[in-house]
This record gives structure tokens, C-alpha cells and sequence, in this order.
């Protein structure tokens, strides 16, 4: 069998690359595995998308 076998590798959401906060009330974890991108977004109580949520104005917020 021809080719490089990769590592395995583990990650969690508990300990996050990074981590986003683009609006009051939320927060967005990041992690990167083998190339992909993976996103976790934890909304807080009270939280409510037509006080906090994301503008039209803003569709790629989370660039």
C-alpha cells in the first residue's frame, strides 16, 4: 500500500483553538482537525435571536 498513513488525532470542544465571541450572549469554540474546521456555538439564558442574532448586514460574521 502506497501513501502516508496520518495520525490519529483527538480533540475537544472543552480546550478550543480559539474561541469567538460576535455578539452579547454567545460565544463560538473552534477546532481544527486533519485539515477541517469545526465550530460549537453555546448560546446563554435569555438569549434571543431578534435582540442578539446576527444582522442582515453581517452574513460571513463569522469570518
Amino acid at each position: 500500500m502506497k501513501g502516508k498513513i496520518e495520525k490519529i488525532t483527538g480533540k475537544s470542544f472543552d480546550i478550543p483553538d480559539e474561541t469567538r465571541r460576535p455578539f452579547e450572549k454567545g460565544k463560538i469554540d473552534v477546532i481544527s482537525v486533519g485539515g477541517l474546521t469545526f465550530y460549537r456555538e453555546t448560546l446563554e439564558p435569555g438569549w434571543q435571536w431578534s435582540k442578539q442574532g446576527v444582522s442582515q448586514k453581517q452574513p460571513n460574521s463569522l469570518d
